[in-house]
């Protein structure tokens, strides 16, 4: 006879059958038949258990451990239970066997069903505990197996030493993706007799592949990608937090996906047809979005819309939506599609739309990606309407771009010209339309020609012909004569679908307006680096101007500190550009070069160049960047800020792969705060991402006064002191 959870009406056995991706010490945790049935009962506490150590509930474990209780209350599994969503699915779809991984634990179930010769035979649990049900994935669940506390092992520290108030077993495995595979991969089969009845005989449905589409991701990673072995705790709980961020939490989802909308121009006038392409590109490691609970609730919905001046949408578009698609109740565990994003995948949305030849004012393309941890339509098939307003979709990407700008004739471009035959070309589109006189009398011209580009002929005007002559277009070269050079100031709007306008710079010996760094990445065997990501970084130490050249990307900008960028595999180009004229470099300047990962880390030392007068007059110089992931010895740098108040990021450099520990101390020598960074491979950690973190409070968690501080590493053999301040 077999004994399973039952949490409401509704009898039945479950189906559940897991795919066998534990490691030993996770089956110990989670034990067959987990999750048909709920975990063992702890039974009584030891006779010498301390108070706080004699009780399931998490509160008391925050008595000690107060910053991961803290977290634990706002996260989803701290409301797995008592979550509106899995309330109304209880309810509507009769699926009390979620309880399995909403309720975990044996003290959690109210009853227990057992089957004989067909019949559903009910028996009170007597182990239940009413309070523990609002716990919902409460701490004793992943770290409490007969009254020994269970977890990760602690940097410097023995199970012995970490066994003074409770007993303590330390296990790897929850550093390991197969932990969460617990709840987050499991396959169901035909059992008659259940609402699992639907399902034909002999076949299996995934009702969570969660991490079964982590490890296919990661199995075709290359064995050198920077995500090789990445886990799922490295995304969703960084820095051990007990936080479990996911599709609830905004800031998760912004990081999961990459949102960018191209269209064929910059600018569009009545008649032109819009052409867009909407890329998203999934960063997670796992399929965008996730599957978890079978699919048929988390949704993203692509939507492009043709907006007035109003914001009135005059077109508008939703694409089909991104999910995977179950059969409605009660079929829901029948899969209907499957179309959502690969880990590393870019899904392309194409959109069109042809302006009106009549359109008046302006009009803007607006893409909206928005993400549903539920669809509307699905709470009104389970009769909870009132779940949709408070569950609105959060808005993971949402940008305007205008399509015909207005028209600001204010825009002023200085041209040069010398005495005798100039090559002109309008830089601007003027208020009044020029003519051949008017541009005459405007430049101080007595001859104004054109090329006729139908019949090939030049066609001339001179001044003391009649007449306004031929009209001046944009986009036209026109060959005029002046009798002394000078600086004629257009002023008017920027041209629409005009070619652009290109005037030769003029001479200098020892600064450019305009200027062009570009290059190449080599690896430390000399080898062009392909198929990678990095960000090159050019900053002038003279005048603080940045040039970024970020991987696989093409950008245009027009002013000092907005850059020209591009790269494109190994090579790449910085630039730095002022069309008003004005030196943006000159010679003898300094540029510092640094190259980051996609990561944001730094992975090699600047790069400083010297800029001559031969590479001013070329405006450009070339520059080959080796770049050496591991640097050639340990050194530990000086936080930043400092001083601060109240974080601070502290960095440092590893010649090897070492065990890192950084120890804070004040000016009596007493420890304050130990940050046990655990194994770090060499390289540099430099940046935000993956300096050493200090919040400012002691061990204690409570923040520590102002003063002066010593911070001390450890890594291996190699030890280094220095100072810090703290400013309130």
């Amino acid at each position: 006879m077999k004994k399973i959870r039952f949490a409401g009406i509704t009898l039945f056995i479950l189906g559940f059958a897991f795919v066998g991706v534990w490691a030993s010490g996770i089956a110990e945790l989670f034990p067959p038949p987990w999750p048909d049935a709920p975990l063992p009962p702890q039974g009584p506490a030891p006779e010498d258990a301390l108070p706080l150590t004699d009780s399931l509930s998490a509160e008391s474990c925050g008595k000690c451990h107060q910053k991961q209780y803290k977290e634990w209350k706002e996260s989803m599994h701290r409301n797995s239970f008592e979550d509106p969503i899995h309330q109304v699915v209880l309810k509507v779809d009769e699926m009390e066997f979620c309880s399995g991984c909403h309720l975990p634990l044996t003290e959690q179930t109210p009853v227990f069903v057992s089957f004989e010769g067909g019949e559903p035979i009910v028996e009170p649990n007597p182990d239940f505990m009413p309070e523990l049900m609002s716990e919902g994935v409460t701490c004793a669940v992943c770290h409490l197996r007969e009254w020994v506390r269970h977890g990760p092992p602690h940097e410097g520290e023995t199970e012995e030493e970490a066994s003074q108030i409770h007993e303590v077993k330390f296990s790897e495995d929850y550093e390991k993706s197969e932990f969460c595979a617990s709840c987050h991969q499991h396959e169901m089969e035909h059992i008659p007799g259940t609402p699992l009845e639907v399902i034909p005989p002999g076949v299996t449905v995934l009702w969570d592949n969660t991490y079964g589409e982590w490890k296919e991701w990661q199995e075709s990673l290359a064995e050198d990608h920077p995500a090789k072995g990445r886990q799922c705790q490295n995304c969703h709980m960084p820095r051990e937090q007990h936080t479990w961020k996911g599709g609830h939490s905004p800031d998760m989802l912004e990081r999961a996906v990459e949102v960018e909308v191209a269209t064929d121009k910059e600018a569009y006038a009545p008649g032109d047809t819009v052409s867009a392409k909407i890329s998203i590109t999934a960063k997670t490691g796992h399929k965008f979005p996730s599957g978890g609970s079978g699919g048929n609730n988390r949704m993203v919905a692509v939507t492009a819309n043709i907006l007035d001046e109003d914001g009135n949408a005059v077109d508008t578009q939703q694409f089909p939506p991104i999910m995977r698609q179950m059969k409605p109740p009660p079929e829901i565990f029948i899969e209907v599609s499957d179309n959502r994003i690969l880990p590393g995948e870019t899904r392309v949305f194409d959109y069109s739309f042809t302006i009106p030849e009549d359109i008046e004012g302006n009009l803007s393309l607006n893409t909206q990606v928005a993400y549903f941890l539920t669809p509307p339509p699905l709470f009104e098939a389970w009769g909870a309407p009132e779940l949709i307003e408070q569950f609105p979709p959060t808005i993971v990407f949402d940008e305007t771009k205008p399509l015909i700008p207005e028209k600001d004739y204010t825009n002023v471009f200085s041209v040069d010209l010398e005495p005798g035959l100039n090559v002109v070309s309008l830089p601007l589109e003027p208020e009044t339309p020029y003519t051949a006189r008017s541009l005459a009398e405007e430049l101080g011209a007595t001859t104004v020609i054109k090329l006729d580009a139908k019949s090939g002929r030049f066609i001339g005007f001179t001044v003391d012909m009649p007449g306004d002559g031929f009209p001046i277009e944009g986009g036209q070269g026109y060959i005029v004569n002046v009798k002394e050079g000078k600086t004629v100031a257009f002023t008017g709007t920027t041209w629409i679908n005009q070619p652009s306008v290109e005037f030769a710079a003029p001479a200098a010996k020892y600064s450019a307006w305009a200027f062009v760094l570009s290059g190449a990445l080599y690896n430390g065997d000399g080898h062009a680096i392909a198929d990678e990501e990095y960000t090159v970084t050019a900053k002038n130490l003279r005048t603080g101007a940045v040039a970024i050249a970020p991987p696989h990307t093409q950008v245009w900008g027009y002013s000092v500190g907005k850059v020209n960028t591009f790269s494109s595999n190994s090579h790449f180009a910085t630039v730095w550009a002022d069309l008003s004229r004005k030196s943006v470099i000159e010679a003898s300047d300094t540029i510092e070069i640094t190259v980051m990962d996609a990561f944001g880390n730094q992975v090699s030392e600047p790069t400083r160049i010297r800029i001559s007068t031969s590479d001013i007059q070329k405006a450009f110089t070339t520059v080959r960047l080796n770049i050496n992931q591991i640097p050639p010895e340990n050194a530990l740098g000086q936080n930043y800020p400092n001083p601060f108040n109240p974080e601070t990021w502290i960095p440092f450099k590893l010649a090897q792969d070492a065990d890192v520990a950084i120890k804070i101390y004040d000016l009596s020598g007493k420890l304050i705060r130990n940050l046990t960074l655990g194994r770090k491979s060499a390289g540099y950690y430099i940046s935000k991402p993956s300096a050493a973190y200090w919040n400012g409070k002691n061990d204690a968690g409570e923040y520590v006064a102002s003063g002066t501080y010593f911070y001390s590493i450890k890594a291996g053999e190699f030890t280094d002191t220095k100072k810090l301040l703290i400013s309130k």
